[in-house]
């Protein structure tokens, strides 16, 4: 019997890995100048998201159609511990960047509305939002149980509905 075992587990092991290994979430972190998925992207879109992720590793890489039909690729990164998200167009505009951050570095009045506004529920993620080079608001994800909810905040402290 216990050598049955021995050999049950370590392949149990094995097979845990796998699985783990081949799902999404977890996948290996690259730095952004060696990920294959960056260096296949447009030469345009490219320059930008080398830009933008400078010091970055690559979570994932994904291209999608907008409204109209127009290519948009979105990459994923992670700097210094914290995520960033871009959206850039087949042009190479930046059209959107979504840049965690920590509650403490939030201006006062965009801090205390995000506070107020939680209510006692988990803060999970505080992120800047950018549409191009223009900050735009604060966003906020709080949970309360399995319910997640999103909090907008104007650069002036002002909730946006």
């Amino acid at each position: 019997m216990t050598r049955a075992r021995i050999s049950f587990f370590p392949a149990l092991g094995l097979l845990i890995a796998g699985l783990c290994l081949s799902h999404p979430a977890a996948a290996v972190e690259v730095p952004i100048e060696q990920s294959q998925k960056v260096k296949a992207l447009p030469p345009a879109v490219l320059k930008t998201v080398l830009a933008e992720g400078k010091g970055a590793t690559v979570r994932n890489v994904l291209t999608e159609k907008d409204s109209s039909g127009a290519t948009l690729y979105e990459v994923e990164m992670r700097i210094s511990g914290l995520t960033k998200d871009i959206v850039v167009g087949a042009d190479g505009t930046l059209l959107v960047s979504e840049q965690q951050m920590k509650r403490a570095s939030l201006p006062p009045a965009v801090r205390a509305t995000v506070d107020k506004a939680a209510a006692g529920r988990k803060i999970r993620m505080i992120e800047s939002v950018s549409k191009g080079a223009r900050l735009e608001f604060y966003e906020a994800h709080v949970v309360s149980g399995k319910t997640l909810a999103e909090i907008k905040v104007g650069l002036d402290g002002t909730l946006i509905p």
